[in-house]
């Protein structure tokens, strides 16, 4: 680039995040209940 600077690196919106087992179960119930996807309810 010109000025230096790199240029902006577009974003997919995906985000993979490691739960404990625990929590994965916690936040499953939740969506269940909520009638949302696990993507939804851990947001």
């Amino acid at each position: 680039m010109e000025d230096g600077k790199e240029p902006d690196t577009p974003f997919k919106g995906v985000f993979n995040v490691r739960l404990d087992p625990e929590l994965h179960r916690r936040v499953a119930e939740m969506a269940m209940e909520e009638e949302v996807s696990n993507h939804r309810a851990g947001a």
